[in-house]
């Protein structure tokens, strides 16, 4: 899954129709990438889909609720992927 992919998997999970916010969006999920990288060690993997919804979950916090801290849902998949093998 490409970024154009993964972007319209997050745009379709935020109900959001318009191109308007493309480039925001983008960058979140650039952003999400970096953060799961640094908290758990990780590199994105494309076909991870518990990375991809880790991702979907923090773009949604950030494009909608725009607080920094995060929800105990995600810090706890962010446990598990930190963990899996």
């Amino acid at each position: 899954m490409n970024d154009a992919q993964l972007l319209e998997e997050v745009k379709d999970y935020l109900y959001i129709t318009w191109t308007e916010s493309d480039i925001e969006i983008l960058s979140l999920i650039e952003v999400a990438k970096q953060y799961i990288y640094e908290t758990t060690g990780k590199e994105y993997i494309e076909n991870d889909k518990m990375m991809r919804f880790c991702i979907t979950l923090l773009v949604d916090y950030w494009f909608n609720k725009r607080e920094k801290d995060i929800p105990h849902g995600v810090q706890s998949m962010l446990a598990h992927i930190e963990y899996k093998k």
